[in-house]
């Protein structure tokens, strides 16, 4: 169905309203000859060729025409650095589900804790209190929460650093893009929670 715009700018459209004071369905090809009359003209859309493109538009007759230009290398890798972060934040917060605030807060609190309790049953470090309170709190014993803790570090940590991993390589393949090809083709992997090292890693 066409739709009826005024063209702001070459990047900038406005569109027409759907319902203009008592006329319903304003913006409709029904209505073309008093939208044409009211100043507003008959966007053409094309396809968009891929990621990386912004849409322009340019007036021919009574139409808007659209068309597309491929953002500027700067503002593909900043475009691309934002998409990278949000995966990796997506990524974090699945790792994070089921874990409320206070856990997460204290992570690394308790395994140091775990540590200092391992080394000296009697530590009374911040640390240890931590572990202590967890302990008296959950019913447990120190050894009890003190493998907890390690345990859930053991998957935590390298999940933490897997992550990080891939998050910073794939910005070291950014800073060195080239071409738009070259940022186009830097992706969160789909695989991530099958991916594992590359084969260059010791």
């Amino acid at each position: 169905m066409s739709m009826y715009i005024k063209k702001i700018d070459k990047y900038t459209i406005e569109a027409a309203p759907r319902n203009l004071g008592n006329v319903a369905n304003y913006n409709s090809p029904a209505n073309e000859v008093q939208l044409l009359a009211d100043g507003w003209r008959r966007l053409v859309e094309t396809p968009c060729p891929g990621w990386g493109y912004r849409a322009t538009y340019a007036i021919r007759g009574e139409e808007v025409r659209q068309g597309w230009e491929l953002l500027p290398l700067d503002n593909l890798k900043t475009e691309k650095a934002a998409e990278l972060a949000a995966a990796a934040e997506r990524e974090t917060r699945e790792a994070e589900h089921g874990f409320i605030s206070p856990e997460l807060a204290t992570r690394d609190m308790q395994a140091a804790g775990a540590a200092a309790l391992a080394e000296n049953p009697d530590a009374d470090t911040p640390d240890a209190a931590c572990v202590k309170a967890i302990a008296a709190y959950r019913g447990t014993s120190l050894d009890d929460a003190r493998a907890r803790i390690n345990g859930h570090m053991a998957i935590v940590g390298p999940l933490a650093g897997k992550i990080v991993g891939v998050y910073n390589g794939l910005l070291d393949r950014l800073t060195a893009a080239a071409t738009p090809e070259d940022v186009a083709a830097i992706q969160w992997p789909d695989n991530f929670d099958t991916l594992e090292p590359s084969p260059q890693t010791p």
